[in-house]
């Protein structure tokens, strides 16, 4: 007898679980296949892109449901690769600083969730074309005369090159001044041997896309 309520017992037990389990499946498996399929249909839309010297910045409209963002990049027609994986769905902008000017970039964007300990995307957005900017910036430059010697220091500066020139007080041409030209650096130390007033103007290039391309001119300096 008490084996036949033991045996009775243990069925019930069995037949509880089952019980249980198929009602789980049901409502939290549906939940999660609804919240699936809801999901995968959002996506975030971008809603402005500037292209500002080297770099690139993306933002977009926020998606309270996500857990993170996607960004893929391709160069030119090239093929996408993710660049970024940004967690937070109040995150909605991010600044891509490994471009090069003058290229053609795309972005996408897609959401990711987790839901039900499943990766969950959406669709991603439609490719958005950027070109860099070839321009580079205006150079700010600070200059310290010492007698002979004079430093100029490049507080801000773009490009691979500097050339400056120069004119005497009263002339209106300016005139290539080579000696202080070349290879961009922070600082130039150079000698200064003439007793006249002259002034002189910098500007920075450099080749993109095989092409000279150069930044304006820097605010003159008269050397006294």
């Amino acid at each position: 007898m008490k084996q036949k309520n033991n045996r009775a017992t243990a069925i019930g037990k069995g037949l509880l679980v089952c019980f249980l389990a198929t009602v789980f499946v049901l409502l939290y498996g549906t939940d999660a296949e609804a919240a699936v399929s809801s999901f995968r249909a959002q996506t975030a839309p971008v809603r402005n892109v500037i292209a500002k010297s080297a770099s690139v910045n993306l933002t977009w409209s926020m998606d309270r449901d996500a857990n993170a963002y996607e960004i893929v990049r391709a160069e030119g027609s090239g093929s996408f690769q993710q660049i970024a994986f940004l967690v937070g769905a109040d995150v909605t902008s991010f600044t891509d600083s490994k471009v090069q000017k003058g290229h053609t970039y795309q972005y996408r964007i897609r959401t990711y969730r987790m839901v039900s300990w499943t990766d969950v995307y959406g669709e991603f957005t439609a490719p958005v074309k950027v070109t860099v900017s070839s321009a580079l910036a205006q150079p700010k430059l600070s200059y310290k005369r010492a007698k002979n010697r004079l430093t100029i220091t490049f507080k801000t500066a773009e490009g691979a090159e500097y050339e400056t020139q120069y004119r005497f007080a009263g002339q209106k041409k300016w005139k290539p001044l080579a000696s202080i030209s070349g290879k961009l650096t922070k600082s130039i130390k150079t000698k200064v041997n003439s007793k006249a007033k002259f002034t002189i103007r910098i500007r920075t290039k450099m080749k993109i896309n095989g092409k000279t391309v150069y930044s304006k001119w820097a605010k003159n300096y008269t050397v006294k």
